[in-house]
């Protein structure tokens, strides 16, 4: 972490989950912020799909984040599934929120999960100092 950094907008949460580390990067003001959060496999290793959707689910529950939505880049008119690019999936939700999965697409091993809160401001809390996290 940054030396001298905001730990209220900053934050690294080792052993967040078992076996998973989380960052979380908060911007704007704190009446109205929005979080970005990233998890790791602690062991730098990969998460099954499995695993991964579990530490999803924990991180930003379903009812939080709302039924898929059309991804932002999907070329398709519906594209409320899955996207890929390259090593990633990417996934959007009515909330405007959004999952990104790096990793191996082929093998369902990722390495890093990327969550946006998107419009959910203050309302998702994946510090654990609200309703999710």
């Amino acid at each position: 972490m940054m030396p001298g950094g905001d730990p209220e907008r900053l934050r690294h949460r080792a052993g967040w989950r078992p076996g998973a580390n989380l960052f979380v990067v908060r911007w704007g003001d704190p009446a109205t912020w929005s979080s970005t959060a990233a998890i790791f496999p602690a062991d730098g290793g990969a998460f099954g799909d499995d695993e991964t959707q579990a530490l999803i689910d924990a991180a930003l529950a379903p009812g939080l984040r709302g039924k898929p939505a059309r991804h932002p880049l999907a070329t398709s008119e519906d594209g409320t599934g899955t996207l890929r690019l390259s090593d990633s999936e990417m996934r959007a939700y009515a909330s405007g929120a959004r999952f990104t999965l790096s990793g191996d697409p082929a093998a369902r091993r990722w390495s890093r999960v990327e969550i946006s809160g998107g419009r959910l401001g203050t309302r998702w809390q994946p510090l654990g100092d609200g309703e999710d996290g």
